[in-house]
Formats: structure tokens, C-alpha cells, sequence
């Protein structure tokens, strides 16, 4: 159970830090640049997380069985709420590709742990 708290907590910590850099405006002249990379940095982002949440799932006790869909329930709702976050955000809006991207992370990342 300490494991599954130490993957809590890292998990935490990427949420927010998610959370914080997507509730930042961004300058038209940055959405150019940014578009381009848009998708690279969704599936990086959001397959560390998975990762992190499928370990958290792993080393929670109750909730080990179904750990691999859990993960990918978890990333599509905090997707989800991430795209919702940006709404009232100067420069951002809300974007079912991204939501796309990140799910497909997701069930990238949680297919090849349980390989």
C-alpha cells in the first residue's frame, strides 16, 4: 500500500502540473508553433500519466483487478475535464482531438504494460 501511495502522489503531482500549464493563455503566435506539436506533446504527456495511474491502480489493493481499465477510464475523464478546464482560458479551447490523443495514449500505454 505505500508503493500505491508514492504512485498516488507522482500521479498528483503530473495532474496538476497538466492542469496548470493547460489553464495558461496562449498568444496567437504561439498557437502556430504549438499546433504542430500539439499531438506529440498529448501522447507524451498523457502515456506518463497512464503509466504512473496503471501503477497506482497496480499497488491499490481493492482496485488491482481491473487496473488496465480503470487507467483508461480515469485518463478519459480527467481528459475530459482538462479540455472543460480550458474553455474560459484566453487562447485555448476545447478540443475533442486532444481528448482523442490522450485516450489513445492511454490504451497504447495500458496494452503494452499488460503484454
Amino acid at each position: 500500500m505505500k508503493k500505491g501511495l508514492i504512485y498516488w502522489f507522482i500521479v498528483y503531482v503530473i495532474s496538476f502540473t497538466i492542469f496548470f500549464y493547460s489553464g495558461k493563455s496562449i498568444v496567437p503566435s504561439q498557437v502556430y508553433i504549438l499546433s504542430s506539436w500539439d499531438i506529440i506533446l498529448h501522447l507524451i504527456e498523457y502515456s506518463i500519466l497512464s503509466f504512473f495511474v496503471y501503477l497506482a491502480f497496480k499497488h491499490t489493493n481493492s482496485l488491482s483487478d481491473n487496473k488496465a481499465i480503470y487507467t483508461i477510464i480515469f485518463i478519459v475523464l480527467f481528459a475530459v475535464l482538462d479540455e472543460i478546464h480550458q474553455i474560459n482560458t484566453p487562447g485555448r479551447f476545447f478540443s475533442t482531438h486532444d481528448i482523442l490523443s490522450d485516450s489513445f495514449a492511454s490504451i497504447v500505454v495500458t496494452t503494452l504494460i499488460n503484454l
